[in-house]
């Protein structure tokens, strides 16, 4: 989802459908954050497997989505 610097949705994007077992860069979710001037971003994903424990790779991907953002300037 695209947030304003109002922290109000603006827009909701499906940046990337995977597989069971794969994930996406940040890169690729940070993308439309940026083509779209966005001041920020929500992330959120599906366990397809039904297991909804955070796995080593949901913890990852989440320190790394958070990085991205600050070095963006979108902390």
């Amino acid at each position: 989802m695209i947030v304003n610097t109002r922290h109000e949705v603006v827009a909701i994007h499906r940046c990337h459908v995977g597989t069971l077992n794969t994930s996406v860069a940040a890169a690729e979710v940070c993308k439309t954050a940026i083509l779209n001037h966005a001041a920020g971003l929500i992330a959120a994903h599906n366990h397809p497997s039904g297991h909804v424990e955070l796995s080593k790779q949901n913890m990852q991907m989440t320190t790394t989505l958070m990085e991205t953002g600050h070095v963006l300037g979108r902390s």
